[in-house]
């Protein structure tokens, strides 16, 4: 049910592609070969690719749906042939920054439990304030619990450089990313507009055009100038936005 579930959620954010085969796609449950998913030393995870997804943690572990529609975004948005010229155009953003934005998003957005999606959120920010602050505690969220991750995050920003950090690319790419589109939620909520990711998300599949370009059409231009100033860690975040966000969800 999850599995179905995460793809069905994932599928309905693009076109349909009546006209283009249906393939065969393996989900593949690795729990239980080299223990029970609750930890990354007892996981195992084979390369996902267009044919294959991997369900690797425990149904009841706090990650296992999100990291399962994480693997099922990718699905759509890396491994897919039909659908591989919007993430070219997603200036000011790299194609894996893109894709790496729209999954760690899916996972707060399609994820089941509203409880456990809000804590999920809460823990985000900690960590991201704490980054953004320089405020390290061995109680953050792993990988960020590791002082020496933590110190090599030099970099806040969605926009990875080739040489970044393990911790930077963590830090923007799942701590970041999904802050940014939900705090672009709460703004279009706070704005009035009837847009939402998921509709800008559509029409960027669809239409092959710059999310923050489509964004202009529902918010001032300072407004997106903000958006892209929280992207490169060049704005804190308020919580309040994220908030606004969550209602949606």
């Amino acid at each position: 049910a999850i599995a179905a579930k995460a793809f069905d959620a994932i599928g309905s954010l693009y076109p349909s592609l009546a006209n283009v085969p249906p393939q065969k796609h393996t989900v593949f449950i690795t729990i239980g070969i080299a223990g029970d998913g609750t930890s990354v030393e007892s996981s195992v995870y084979p390369a996902p690719s267009a044919f294959l997804s991997v369900f690797v943690r425990n149904k009841e572990h706090v990650r296992g749906e999100e990291l399962f529609i994480h693997a099922a975004t990718h699905a759509y948005n890396r491994f897919s042939s039909e659908f591989h010229t919007y993430q070219t155009n997603q200036s000011p953003l790299s194609p894996s920054d893109w894709e790496e934005m729209e999954a760690t998003w899916s996972e707060v957005a399609f994820r089941d439990s509203k409880p456990d999606l809000i804590k999920r959120v809460a823990d985000l920010y900690t960590v991201y304030t704490a980054v953004m602050n320089n405020a390290y505690s061995n109680a953050l969220l792993f990988p960020f619990n590791d002082s020496r991750t933590f110190v090599s995050v030099k970099r806040k920003t969605v926009i990875v450089p080739s040489d970044a950090t393990h911790g930077e690319s963590e830090f923007g790419h799942y701590t970041l990313a999904p802050l940014v589109l939900l705090a672009t939620e709460g703004l279009l909520i706070e704005k009035g507009s009837e847009a939402t990711i998921n509709s800008l998300l559509l029409e960027v599949h669809t239409t092959n055009k710059n999310f923050f370009e489509l964004l202009k059409n529902h918010l001032t231009e300072e407004d997106v100038t903000r958006i892209l100033r929280f992207t490169t860690g060049e704005e804190l975040i308020p919580k309040d936005l994220l908030d606004k966000g969550l209602e949606r969800h």
